[in-house]
């Protein structure tokens, strides 16, 4: 399950507040999803056809009551084998544990599937900090080592997130995107980053989070032939 958690980190920049118990987390009321510009009804067939995906920000430490955030929307497009998606990795989401329309407000949208039994009828807890914190470390001791693990934490998929955008070079952006940008999609407290996002579409939006996740394939990619 960590797959969906840290594909909805890097490509958002979730804190672990946003997402952990104790904490205004995402929900699955949260996730709107789109076919050809209209909105779907979330039920797991409509799911399974979308061909975008809208996250709507929660409350957050730098903007504890949702001012600043809460109307931008997050946008990502449905691009099949795309390198870490957030689109992809919450529609599995979706199809693997499907929530009624009518239960999706408050019901979490991260937890622990090993202790969550779908059938007893009951709502998941949202995922403690100690678990995520747990489980973010053995997969980096898995993927990186150990040596290197002890220098990540979960705040290093937001530096990953900053990162990749100021290395996403194409004709429009010879320079990577703009701090501003990177502001933007790290929902940093900044006016400028507002004002921007109110003049970018939906379509620049999703555009920006691929060139990011292209930028991420490409260092992979290097690295394995270097």
């Amino acid at each position: 399950m960590m797959l969906w958690e840290t594909a909805f980190a890097r490509c958002i920049g979730a804190r672990k507040a946003e997402i952990c118990a104790g904490g205004k987390y995402f929900s699955r009321r949260s996730l709107r999803w789109f076919l050809k510009g209209k909105e779907l009804r979330p039920t797991p067939e409509n799911i399974a056809r979308a061909d975008r995906l809208q996250i709507t920000p929660v409350a957050s430490k730098s903007d504890p009551f949702n001012m600043n955030w809460g109307g931008c929307i997050m946008t990502f497009d449905l691009i099949e084998g795309e390198h870490m998606s957030v689109a992809l990795a919450m529609r599995a989401l979706e199809l693997a544990y499907p929530v009624p329309p009518s239960e999706r407000d408050g019901y979490p949208l991260f937890f622990d599937a090993d202790a969550f039994d779908p059938t007893a009828g009951s709502r998941p807890e949202p995922t403690t900090s100690a678990w995520l914190t747990s489980r973010f470390a053995s997969l980096m001791r898995t993927g990186i080592g150990v040596d290197a693990a002890a220098s990540r934490s979960w705040h290093s998929w937001r530096v990953t997130l900053a990162c990749a955008l100021r290395a996403a070079v194409d004709s429009d952006h010879p320079d990577g995107r703009s701090l501003d940008v990177v502001k933007l999609f790290g929902r940093w407290r900044s006016d400028a980053a507002v004002k921007l996002y109110a003049r970018l579409t939906p379509d620049a939006y999703a555009k920006h989070v691929s060139a990011s996740l292209r930028a991420d394939a490409a260092h992979l990619t290097a690295v394995s032939y270097t």
